[in-house]
This record gives C-alpha cells, structure tokens and sequence, in this order.
C-alpha cells in the first residue's frame, strides 16, 4: 500500500477541493483522510498499482502533490483575520510567501519548517521552527505597519530546542527578501547533509 501526502499551504483548502481529495480516498484508498500537525493531508491506503492513476487525477483538483518544500513545510495561525489576539494577518501573508519563497529559490530542495505567529502566543507555533515568524507592529514613519519578529533554529525530537529571537523584524512585505537572504546564504554556506535548523 502507499499514501499520497498533499500540501495544503497554511491549511487554507476550499470546500470543492477538500471533497475532491475526500472522493480519491474513497476511490483509491480506503475513504479515510489524515491531517498532519503541519496543516497537510494525507490519502492513506491507496493500492500501489493504482498510484499512478491517483497522481493523475489529483492534478485537476489545484491542492499540490509535489509541493516544494516551502508549500510543505509552511504554517501558521489564523491570524487577524479570525483571531482578536493576532497582531497581523497570517494565513494570506504565509501563503503569497511560500509562493514568492518558491519563486525566488527555484532550486531550494532541503526541508524547512517556516512557522508564521499573529502575536506571542504561539499558536502558529513559531519557537519550534526552523525559522519563526511572529507577528508585531511596526512604526514606520509614524504610521503602524504590521511586521515579523525572527526567530530561528527552533525544532522538536533529538536535541529539541526552542528559536532563539535573532532581534531582526521588518515589515510584513520585506520578509520575504529576508527569508531569500538567509535561505541564500545557507545554501552556500552549509555543510553537506547539514540541515536548515543545524546550520
């Protein structure tokens, strides 16, 4: 048997989409669907010799099978948006960025948790990431501005650790030229087999 693992960027998903993967479960596995902690579904159970025509079909449904690594590894929290807590808007801001992230760095192929935080509560998880992003705002020329607040080499299981607040915030539109910047960097910089959250 084999799984299908769907990226699902901030865990946004419209209705028609979650009923399509909910169809290709029930045609090609056993109807079940599991969410993963990183916002992501899997279809479980699928018959290998019908992997194939799985992968094919999915293509209609605009919910990314082979997503890069910055579709996959992004979450965040519900932000502004839903929450009266969040001092910015997350769940657009993280999506429109794991997009320019894979614009910018086409060949970026190493996995990275990219947590996006409204406020310090943590709900976006931000402390456990490889790079946290948690929201703040920002006085620029008077006028507030919503922006992140860096946090970086954060992570659970061996050697778990919290991010450590690397004092670097900027604007919400100019993370993404800082994120190109570091992902950049470690590309040239690391070690092989050296992970984003080692280095």
């Amino acid at each position: 048997l084999s799984y299908a693992g769907f990226s699902v960027v901030s865990g946004r998903i419209s209705p028609d989409q979650l009923r399509g993967l909910a169809a290709l479960a029930d045609e090609f596995g056993d109807g079940s669907l599991r969410l993963s902690a990183m916002q992501n579904i899997l279809i479980t159970n699928i018959k290998s010799e019908r992997a194939a025509e799985l992968v094919e079909r999915s293509r209609a449904l605009g919910v990314a099978l082979d997503g890069s690594p910055f579709q996959r590894g992004t979450a965040s929290c519900t932000g502004s948006e839903y929450c009266k807590l969040a001092l910015t808007e997350t769940k657009l801001f993280s999506i429109r960025l794991a997009q320019e992230l894979e614009d910018r760095l086409p060949g970026f192929t190493d996995t990275v948790k990219l947590h996006v935080a409204g406020c310090p509560n943590s709900c976006g998880q931000h402390p456990i990431a490889d790079v946290g992003l948690q929201g703040v705002l920002l006085n620029q020329g008077g006028v507030q501005v919503e922006g992140f607040d860096f946090f970086v080499g954060g992570g659970l299981g061996k050697n778990s650790t919290l991010g450590h607040r690397v004092g670097f915030r900027t604007p919400a539109d100019d993370v993404a030229d800082a994120l190109e910047r570091l992902f950049t960097t470690y590309t040239s910089e690391k070690l092989a087999g050296e992970s984003v959250r080692a280095w």
